[in-house]
């Protein structure tokens, strides 16, 4: 993934608003590299108000102004350089080029606009995709933490590690509203890497009883696992935990959903508020997912039929004032069902974070992101080429897009054909 240091110098590159480079030495009040300063042609004051940024450093250490230019070494006329034991890399930028007031936050606005298809399941499982940046509910005999490691994530960015410290350890997610006496179904990922893998449903409301539950063997692989019940006559919350019977067992679980029938209301990820795109075509769609080998119990996770929603068969409201911005409204056919149902949407690369260092990362790819940059730095300066720029950084998204299609019908069960997103 690019770096903030490789997005910065590539921006650098194309626009020519100044240098970067590694200094040969750093004085208290001046800076020297022969490469790029040293040039006998040059008058003094050829850098004089420009801005000597090095990332490096901190506070006012960041950035100075630059004032005379003496064969390669360039001169500050702010207070002194503290530490001056250090070489670093710089950047120099021009006049209206302001590192830390305009270019840096430049970077994070232009990722506000780029955008990736992202898929997250519809769930009561508050953080059942594993992807918020705190777990959320609470451990017994286990910790639970947020796991990036690729092999160990089924769907997103992150999933949910629950490491035993003893023998039937588990992770609790929070509770969430129940159906008394309805029928629910509950589903899941998990990849074990030691020990067997247990899911449970229960019922808070009845003193934390076992309504429903199941093992999962089988080291390496990601297991889809499902079970369903009825809620006891009794039950108004309940919870779902997931963990390992054994004293060193260690679990990863992802996409953890419940539903019950016949439930109307889900809320949708916050970050879901594009609806449209340029073109006035849908920016989101919902899809139904089955595993192709079992339905109760577990099986290999990896297969899978995805059939896409009608339209018809839900509603979305949108109220950003709201405590629960996005909530999605369920027909009683699709809450019938009780298969998993994802979302797929535009989702913005600024979500995962803000640049700040220059080992900082993004997803954006490196091309996207210094195409927004150009486009975005036009169209805030009025510049005339921002029609050109705009084409461009259009050019790039289309290129970082995946390839959606319509899903091949579950014929077992039916299943619709839509028009190809754009």
């Amino acid at each position: 993934m690019p770096t903030l240091q490789t997005i910065l110098e590539s921006f650098i590159d194309q626009t020519g608003i100044g240098h970067y480079g590694t200094l040969d030495s750093r004085a208290a009040g001046s800076i020297t590299h022969i490469a790029r300063l040293q040039n006998s042609e040059w008058p003094p004051n050829r850098f004089a108000r420009w801005w000597i940024w090095c990332q490096g450093l901190t506070g006012n250490e960041t950035v100075k102004p630059a004032t005379t230019l003496a064969t390669a070494t360039l001169s500050q006329g702010a207070t002194s350089y503290v530490n001056i034991t250090t070489l670093l890399s710089y950047r120099l930028l021009r006049p209206d080029w302001h590192p830390t007031l305009y270019v840096l936050p430049l970077v994070n606005r232009a990722l506000l606009h780029g955008w990736q298809w992202w898929r997250a399941p519809l769930t009561l499982v508050s953080n059942g995709d594993g992807e918020a940046t705190t777990v959320g509910g609470s451990d017994s005999n286990a910790t639970a933490t947020r796991t990036t490691t690729a092999a160990n994530v089924y769907g997103g960015a992150s999933a949910i590690n629950v490491a035993n410290s003893a023998a039937n350890g588990y992770h609790q997610y929070a509770t969430f509203d129940a159906a008394r006496g309805r029928a629910f179904r509950v589903s899941a990922w998990v990849r074990i890497t030691a020990g067997t893998a247990r899911i449970q449903i229960i019922d808070v409301s009845n003193a934390n009883a076992v309504i429903e539950e199941t093992t999962v063997t089988g080291v390496g692989e990601w297991r889809y696992v499902q079970m369903s019940d009825s809620f006891p006559s009794t039950c108004y919350r309940a919870a779902i935990r997931v963990g390992a019977d054994d004293a060193t067992g260690d679990t990863n679980w992802d996409d953890v959903d419940v539903y019950w029938e016949p439930i109307t209301q889900i809320l949708g990820p916050s970050w879901v508020t594009q609806w449209l795109t340029e073109e006035n075509k849908p920016a989101f769609r919902l899809l139904r997912s089955r595993n192709r080998l079992v339905a109760d119990g577990n099986a290999a996770g990896l297969a899978y039929n995805l059939e896409l929603i009608d339209p018809s068969e839900y509603q979305v409201l949108n109220m950003p004032s709201a405590a629960n911005p996005v909530v999605f409204e369920l027909g009683k056919k699709l809450s019938s069902d009780m298969g998993p149902i994802i979302i797929e949407a535009r989702r913005p690369f600024s979500d995962f974070g803000v640049l700040a260092l220059d080992a900082d990362t993004t997803g954006c790819p490196l091309s996207l992101a210094v195409a927004l940059m150009r486009w975005l730095a036009a169209k805030e300066r009025g510049l005339p080429n921002e029609r050109e720029l705009r084409a461009e950084k259009d050019h790039w998204q289309s290129q970082a897009q995946p390839i959606l299609l319509s899903p091949t019908p579950d014929n077992s069960r039916g299943g619709f054909a839509y028009e190809v997103m754009g």
